[in-house]
């Protein structure tokens, strides 16, 4: 009887091992045909197919906020793709003759980036659509399924890349909180497009600098190598975390190619406090620039504006604003610096929403400020009439706001004076509001040390590059007497001078500004080319030539600042590359949106209700 039982058992064993090798077999060979059949990019298009499919074929797609975006939505998206199958199931529905009205009443919901709407059998389809300075970008895919409305969901499949971290995220959070797993994974890709993209726009704008460029898969962590005859520069950008976008520690190692002392290798370590402030130590003279700019390489998310946001609604407004402020140009230069210094003075108040244009019966608005006093009536008149070009056109009356008419025609001032083109993003609207109390404080001043730039400029998140860029506005346009009639007359030095305005300059101040001169009194800001915008300006800083404390402090106050005028100084084109990107950041300050504002029909009045 033992005997029997063993060879049962034995006959048990091969049995079951005979299965399981027939179960691995069969495994193989659908892991053999799954890998012929899907590798990445057809996985890609066959699920982008079924989501369009299944989008196409549901009712109607509802916008939601963040509060309506929550668990019963999603209870109630489950219930949903779960009832549908039973039904499919009880009705023994195996064909596409049947009717499926059931299914076709159901709807995609839209959160943010996200896109959920309801696939075949018992699976939800989230489609993730990033973007980078409001331009579309990647899409990608995440299918769930349960297979009862109880059980917990899983991940099916899924376009998302290999290195970010969806099966830790599933493990951790899919089965506690659905929600917060789908919108981690989209953290999760929009920053790492986030990420790449500003690796491609650093090849871009520095491409001709950069010997050699590394970045790990997801690009939390970039290393590239500056080429300079003098020294051997790395810089190193490093992420908290795969859902950073900036940098939290940037690191800027040099040595010099050639050993001329001991000690001679200079790094700086630079660490983003929880305020976003930086704290650093010196670092080697052409660094500063290049760590500057890269380390703000990011744009902010969820911009609500593009480059040719108007090319359905007014296709022809670039050029005929264009057309309009050549002509006001041509009248008189003022035009140039008055339009400049007025989309400044709006931007760095209650944002980019024209509310400098706006005028009061009490004058009690933005422009009746003391601070707003100078602003040069030609700039606001170039609005006006490139206004009135644009809605002399039908198709474009009263569909383009005055905010982005600014930022057009600042555009084509600089360009009409010999500065860069460069793209401008549209799509703001008008402010309602305009206050003559709201500048205070808001407006850096003649008299500004470089400090208090910095944390001005800081406030609005703007660099120190942005700083010296922006600063370079000054190449153009005119001052009054009265705004630096102090440095060369009441300061506290033994002749009255700021001793850190070169004193033959001074001197001849002194002659076009006599002290008891005419307070409208105007001279050039750049004596030697004051019509073109160039970077003449740097170099007159390098004189002590700056006509402002808040122009010559650029170049006396600290090293980092002084190595940035430097480069601007010596290269016009690096000077002209970062202008572009700070006064298009410049131009996205607090961009009113949706019921936050209003196409203005004139620019000095708000619409009536």
């Amino acid at each position: 009887m033992g005997e029997v039982n063993f060879l049962q058992e034995e006959d048990i064993r091969l049995e079951n091992t005979r299965a399981r090798f027939a179960n691995v077999v069969k495994r193989h060979a659908q892991l053999t045909e799954r890998l012929s059949r899907d590798s990445d990019k057809t996985i890609y298009e066959r699920l982008q197919k079924e989501f369009e499919a299944a989008r196409a074929s549901q009712s109607q797609e509802v916008n939601l906020d963040g509060e309506q975006w929550n668990d019963g939505l999603l209870a109630t998206l489950r219930e949903q793709v779960h009832m549908e199958a039973d039904r499919k199931a009880r009705s023994g529905e195996t064909n596409n003759n049947m009717p499926t009205s059931h299914f076709e009443e159901r709807i995609t919901y839209r959160v943010g980036n996200k896109v959920i709407c309801c696939l075949e059998g018992t699976r939800i389809g989230i489609l993730y659509e990033t973007s980078f300075a409001g331009d579309p970008c990647d899409l990608y895919h995440c299918v769930l399924e349960s297979k009862s409305f109880l059980e917990k969901m899983t991940v099916l499949e899924h376009t998302v890349p290999f290195f970010l971290p969806i099966r830790e995220a599933e493990n951790e959070l899919l089965s506690s909180n659905a929600m917060r797993f789908i919108d981690h994974i989209g953290e999760l890709l929009q920053a790492y497009v986030d990420r790449r993209e500003q690796v491609r726009l650093i090849k871009e704008l520095y491409g001709n600098q950069i010997g050699e460029l590394y970045h790990s898969l997801p690009y939390h962590m970039i290393e590239f190598v500056l080429d300079d005859s003098d020294c051997k520069v790395t810089i190193s950008l490093r992420y908290a975390d795969l859902v950073s976008v900036l940098p939290t520690r940037v690191k800027v190692l040099a040595w010099p190619m050639h050993q001329l002392k001991k000690n001679h290798t200079s790094s700086a370590i630079l660490n983003r406090n929880e305020n976003g402030t930086m704290n650093s130590h010196p670092i080697p003279a052409r660094l500063s620039y290049a760590e500057d700019a890269l380390r703000t390489m990011s744009l902010p998310e969820g911009i609500a504006f593009t480059v040719g946001y108007y090319q359905n609604s007014c296709p022809d407004v670039e050029s005929i604003v264009n057309s309009a402020v050549k002509q006001k140009f041509q009248q008189t230069f003022v035009t140039a610096p008055a339009t400049l210094r007025l989309f400044f003075h709006d931007c760095f108040v209650r944002g980019c929403d024209a509310s400098v244009m706006l005028s009061s019966w009490n004058n009690t608005a933005e422009k009746d400020n003391p601070d707003n006093l100078s602003l040069a009536g030609d700039g606001f008149d170039t609005v006006i009439k490139a206004k009135a070009a644009v809605d002399s056109v039908p198709e474009c009356r009263n569909k383009v706001s005055c905010a982005d008419i600014l930022a057009m025609a600042t555009r084509d001032v600089i360009t009409l004076t010999g500065g860069p083109f460069y793209a401008v993003e549209l799509g703001r609207l008008d402010g309602r509001m305009s206050t003559k109390a709201s500048v205070r404080h808001h407006l850096p001043g003649p008299d500004f040390k470089l400090g208090k730039l910095k944390a001005m400029f800081a406030s609005h998140g703007l660099t120190l590059t942005d700083l010296v860029a922006l600063s370079g506005a000054h190449t153009i346009g005119f001052s009054h007497c009265s705004r630096f009639a102090r440095r060369i007359y009441k300061f506290k030095s033994k002749t009255g001078i700021d001793p850190t305005l070169d004193q033959a300059y001074a001197r001849q101040l002194r002659q076009m500004c006599p002290e008891n001169v005419d307070p409208r009194m105007a001279i050039e800001m750049d004596s030697a080319t004051p019509r073109t915008f160039d970077n003449l300006y740097y170099k007159n800083l390098q004189q002590g030539k700056g006509l402002f404390t808040s122009d010559q402090s650029l170049f006396t106050d600290d090293a980092m600042s002084r190595n940035i005028v430097n480069v601007f100084a010596s290269n016009n084109t690096a000077f002209e590359e970062a202008f572009v990107i700070a006064i298009t950041k410049l131009g996205r300050l607090r961009v009113r949106k949706g019921k936050q504002g209003e196409i203005r029909h004139d620019c000095a009045v708000v619409n009536k209700i």
